[in-house]
Order: C-alpha cells, then sequence, then structure tokens
C-alpha cells in the first residue's frame, strides 16, 4: 500500500483541502481523487501526489452563471 495525498484545489490553483489514502496504486488513487471532486462541486481541480511524485492533475472548466 501507498500513502497518497490528494488535494482539492479552488479555481486559482489554491489548495482547498488535503485527504490522505493508503491505496494499493495509482489508479486507484485516480478513481478516489475522482469521487473526491465529483463530490465536492466546488472545486476547480485535484491533485494527487505519491511522496515527491505527481501522480495526476485533473482541472474542472469552472461554470458561469
Amino acid at each position: 500500500m501507498t500513502t497518497y495525498r490528494i488535494y482539492l484545489l479552488d479555481y486559482a490553483d489554491k489548495i482547498q483541502s488535503l485527504r490522505m489514502m493508503e491505496l494499493p496504486d495509482d489508479a486507484a488513487a485516480l478513481l478516489e481523487a475522482c469521487d473526491l471532486l465529483r463530490e465536492s462541486g466546488t472545486s476547480g481541480g485535484i491533485e494527487i501526489w505519491a511522496g515527491e511524485r505527481i501522480v495526476g492533475r485533473i482541472s474542472t472548466e469552472r461554470k458561469s452563471a
């Protein structure tokens, strides 16, 4: 198992919150991160890190009113 840090970002790419998770691999970390992004509803995106290695980044487009 690997410890992953999943950062929820706002639209200015500033960290809104951090979740740390023990997961078996990068694919599982990406799936968990996508779930967190979907649940947050207001986040500008996510970054997933394992130690000093970035696993991935997913940005969302800002919705206009």
